[in-house]
């Protein structure tokens, strides 16, 4: 018991530590609302080079700043205390992903004081690599930055490339980056192919005061298909979902949602009839005006109920061909 107590006193000291000894800060923060305060500077590392800050619950809720169609854009430091520890002078990394997992060095043109005698603000001019094509967050055209002073502090800032968020070019972008959010086994090649016939999971993350800023679920159906016969089913759908000359088909549908607190709203849907993206749309449409984009599964219950019409027409179909078989037979 003792022990115990003092790991945990142990721990608050050393936070209370960090806390004392920071000094810069670069706004926009990542994960930070307004002006960066002594509170919200980290102590950036070759192996966290945002310091405690979660970037995947981050980037999509922080103010980022604008790069221009050369990749230069300016940000403005600030410190708490003069000397080399309160240093305005920074170095910094990009990370084009913007995921906080792979950093290269970029270029500062127009640099902080090094050591100044007091407190105060500058603004810091910076560049992208040369090349560079941000692809971070849920508008695919994020990228990290990490500044780090000559005192060792600093914090990562979300950057945004000229032009991002239009085009279908950019709305596939935003798609294919959802997939992100998810862990890395569920988006490999080999989890698809070796999987078992259903599986689901799930993922949340909070900001530092446990609110909710994004959610992730992923999940796959599996249904089968028979051809339909024309007049004799209840469910009797225009489409035939069966390609002609089969006796039958499989479908593993794989379903991808990500919804953030900003009330954006994402659905992938993988290897589903051709229609059900379209049908799924419509109805959406239909209920559009009651839709409530704050609550992280308001998807969910369009996607389940066009999941189980589907499901239905499975069952309905199988049945028709079973009665047709069971007819023959003792007309036979």
């Amino acid at each position: 018991m003792m022990f115990k107590s003092l790991c945990t006193y142990g721990a608050v000291l050393a936070f209370s530590a960090i806390q004392v000894s920071a000094h810069a800060a670069i706004s926009p923060a990542l994960g930070v609302s307004g002006t960066a305060a002594r509170s919200d500077v980290q102590r950036p590392s070759d192996n966290n080079p945002c310091g405690r800050m979660n970037v995947a619950s981050a980037i999509d809720s922080s103010t980022a700043v604008t790069a221009d169609a050369s990749g230069s854009f300016t940000v403005e430091i600030e410190n708490f205390n003069g000397g080399r520890d309160g240093s305005r002078q920074v170095s910094m990394q990009v990370d084009a992903s913007g995921t906080g997992d792979n950093f290269v060095d970029g270029t500062v043109s127009a640099n902080g004081e090094a050591a100044p005698r007091g407190t105060g603000t500058e603004q810091i001019t910076a560049s992208l690599p040369a090349g560079t094509t941000c692809s971070g967050g849920a508008s695919g055209d994020l990228c990290v930055v990490s500044f780090t002073t000559l005192g060792g502090f600093g914090n990562c800032v979300a950057v945004q490339q000229a032009g991002g968020g239009g085009g279908a070019a950019a709305g596939a972008t935003k798609l294919a980056k959802s997939l992100l959010h998810l862990p890395r086994l569920v988006i490999s090649g080999s989890f698809w192919r070796n999987s078992s016939n259903a599986y689901f999971g799930s993922r949340t993350c909070t900001d530092k005061n446990g609110t909710l800023e994004s959610c992730s679920t992923w999940f796959r159906c599996v249904t089968k298909m028979v051809p339909k016969i024309s007049g004799l089913s209840e469910v009797d759908e225009d489409i035939d979902y069966v390609p002609k000359g089969l006796q039958h088909t499989w479908y593993s549908m794989d379903f991808y949602t990500y919804w953030t607190a900003t009330g954006q709203c994402w659905i992938i849907c993988s290897e589903t009839p051709e229609d059900f993206p379209q049908r799924l749309m419509g109805d959406l449409e239909a209920d559009g005006d009651s839709l409530d984009l704050m609550d992280p599964l308001v998807m969910h219950r369009f996607l389940f109920d066009r999941i189980v019409h589907l499901l239905d027409i499975s069952v309905r179909r199988i049945r028709d061909q079973a009665r047709q078989s069971s007819t023959n037979m003792v007309n036979v």
